[in-house]
């Protein structure tokens, strides 16, 4: 995430080992997804965050659309912090 973030791209991450985020310090909250799209959100040219679209379902595989929509969420999120 921070490396999207930080080359203001966004990035499909398909077909790797399962990525896991958690939520605070514990390890049963935890989202393991084994595919994902990862979109920043870019306020004033700033990175602020990031819109992440993840599949738990290793024969389920997110591919453009799913990118798109990430980039669209994103840029709408940017828009309104920007306001």
């Amino acid at each position: 995430v921070e490396k999207a973030m930080e080359n203001r791209r966004s990035v499909l991450v398909s077909n790797t080992t399962e990525h896991e985020y958690y939520q605070g310090a514990d390890e049963e909250l935890a989202s393991r997804f084994v595919s994902e799209v990862i979109a920043p959100i870019i306020a004033e040219g700033d990175p602020i965050g990031a819109v992440i679209i993840g599949s738990r379902d290793p024969e389920s595989k997110l591919g453009p659309l799913e990118q798109k929509m990430a980039e669209t969420a994103a840029g709408f999120l940017a828009k309104q912090m920007e306001q």
